[in-house]
This record gives structure tokens, sequence and C-alpha cells, in this order.
């Protein structure tokens, strides 16, 4: 692996981590098609976290970074992952190695996590990869700043003249392009929130959503601003 693919790996690991509380709805069922049968493989007793990562074909893949949010573990030439599951991590997921397609789901967002269910002491989970023709070596961001509607009218706007010249640009792109939503998906209103999700979903190119301050909402005086309503949307 040159100092490009290095790059663009550890690059892939930031974003993942960055993107953690950024998961959408339909966290119920695994998101990323995991292999079947499932292949038996061989962890550590004390593992409670761990499963198979491998391509369409069933090859393993190694070197592919997993993360339950609070540690990150590698996949070995077997393509098996392991780790101590962290108490309060809720969701695993995977850093997508250049020379992968990034998935994304029915609602078009990528699809690189799989929520857990806690009510297990182990847990498996299988990630399936999809490989590309080559190696990506460049890409275009198109990021998204605050689009932070605060009424309805202005998150039509957001989706009929902000998204359009995303869908725009991106078919014009010589090169594959990916898009970042920085946060402050809507002005603290969180009914408008899944409206405006859905049209980032709409882009044609995988869009991760980062949730900002005026995504965190609060009920009342006496609670904490948190990110729940944003992930679970």
């Amino acid at each position: 692996m040159n100092r490009f693919e290095a790059l663009m790996r550890r690059a892939a690991l930031v974003l993942a981590l960055l993107l953690t509380t950024a998961c959408g709805g339909g966290e119920e069922e695994p998101r990323t098609p995991s292999a079947e049968p499932p292949r038996e493989i061989e962890v550590d007793a004390s593992s409670t976290l761990y499963g198979f990562v491998g391509d369409t074909a069933g090859n393993p893949v190694e070197g592919v970074v997993v993360s339950d949010g609070f540690q990150c573990v590698a996949t070995d030439a077997g393509g098996v992952y392991e780790m101590k599951r962290n108490a309060a991590a809720e969701y695993v997921y995977y850093s997508v190695p250049a020379e992968f397609k990034i998935r994304t789901g029915h609602d078009g967002y990528p699809d690189f996590y799989v929520r857990l269910d806690t009510s297990q002491q182990k847990i498996r989970q299988d990630f399936t990869l999809e490989r590309l023709a080559g190696v990506e070596r460049s890409f275009r961001l198109i990021c998204i700043g605050d689009p932070q509607p605060a009424k309805a009218e202005e998150a039509t706007r957001f989706e009929r003249e902000a998204m359009v010249d995303v869908r725009r640009t991106a078919t014009a792109s010589a090169v594959p392009c990916y898009g970042v939503a920085l946060g402050d998906i809507t002005g603290e209103k969180p009914d408008l929130l899944a409206g405006v999700r859905r049209s980032l979903g709409t882009a044609g190119i995988p869009v991760f959503a980062l949730p900002g301050n005026h995504d965190k909402y609060k009920v009342d005086d006496a609670t904490p601003r948190d990110a729940s309503y944003f992930r679970y949307t």
C-alpha cells in the first residue's frame, strides 16, 4: 500500500469516526448485507463484538478498520475483526478502503454501519464490500454548510434549489463525488429534520450528514441538549 492509499484510508477512518452520530433511520435491520451462510471464524473468547468482512465473491478483505465508536481494530488476513465492545457503544461501522464502493441504503445515505442489539452479550456482525474497477485515487467532495431551514418553505427551497445544484455538479464531474452536510441541518426545528434529510438522500451520490448545535434539541430547560433525535430520525 503506497502513501496515497494509506492517506486515503486514514481520511476515511477520520470521517467514519466523525459520523458515529450521523446514522439515520432504518438501523433496526443490518444496512450492509452479510454473507450467507455465515463463514466459520475463530475469535478470542473475550471478544464481544466480531465478524467477517469480505467482498461480494466471499474473499476476505484485510486491513479494513472497524469501530464501535470508542476503539478501532483492523481485519486480519482472514477478513476477521474482533474487540471487546464498549458498554456505551450503539453501532459498529467500518471505513471504506479506496478500492471499494461506498454503498448507499434505501434512503440514499452511506451504508457503512449497523445498529447493535445491545441485549446480546456477544455480537457477530459481518460486512460485505463491493469492489470498484480499481483503486479510487481522486474524488470531489461537495460540502453543504448549514442549510438551517426554520420553516417549511425554506426546507422546500433547499430541496428545489440547493439539491438540484448538487445533483447537477455531481453529474458534470469527471471524477466521483461525495457529499458532507456540515451540521445545522435545520434551525432547531425537529419537525423539519426528516424532510431535509430525505432531500439530502436524493443527491445521487453518498452524502454524509453531521449534526450541528442546532440539531441538538432539548425538551425543556432541565434537559441538556443531545443529538438523539438526529440519530434516530
